[in-house]
């Protein structure tokens, strides 16, 4: 769970030229969770997802990481965790959450959500417990004195609500 070391194996993977395989990602994202550092979980997200097919060898790798659920979990476990230790950007993160959320719900490709299953996240009890802190959170603290983006988090709120069969 600590972010320097993280960072340390992210350097060390870049600078021998190796390409991490699916379960690397999968940890490196599990350990940004552990530690807290969302922007961290959210970076090897995006690296994952980008990563060329080619080995060190020149030949073609179909380990290609696409995320599922449990990479879900993870990715919102890491804004819900570090939620916790900075609550000055508790609305920020949580707001993370449910878009994290909205994109499985929509298919969004450019975050790898049209990978992972609606149902399997439903399905996921601690997945849902985190969508449903992060709604109830901001369902509390939604007021119009937000700003230009209250209509987009109302309609999220709203739809997640809907999605889990919460009471507003």
């Amino acid at each position: 769970g600590d972010v320097s070391k993280l960072r340390d194996v992210m350097s060390r993977i870049e600078l021998d030229g190796l390409v991490p395989n699916p379960t690397t990602w999968k940890e490196i994202i599990r350990g940004a969770s552990i530690a807290r550092d969302s922007a961290m979980a959210a970076q090897v997200w995006t690296m994952a997802l980008s990563q060329e097919h080619d080995t060190l060898d020149g030949s073609f790798s179909d380990e290609k990481w696409t995320p599922g659920i449990e990479e879900f979990d993870f990715l919102i476990s890491s804004y819900i965790r570090e939620a916790a230790k900075a609550p000055e950007r508790m609305e920020y993160l949580y707001s993370k959450v449910l878009d994290a959320y909205i994109g499985v719900a929509n298919g969004e490709k450019s975050f790898g959500f049209h990978h992972i299953n609606l149902d399997d996240v439903k399905k996921k009890p601690r997945a849902v417990k985190m969508i449903t802190q992060a709604t109830t959170f901001l369902r509390s603290t939604c007021t119009d004195a937000d700003g230009l983006h209250l209509p987009v988090l109302k309609a999220n709120i709203r739809q997640v609500e809907r999605d889990l069969g919460l009471s507003p």
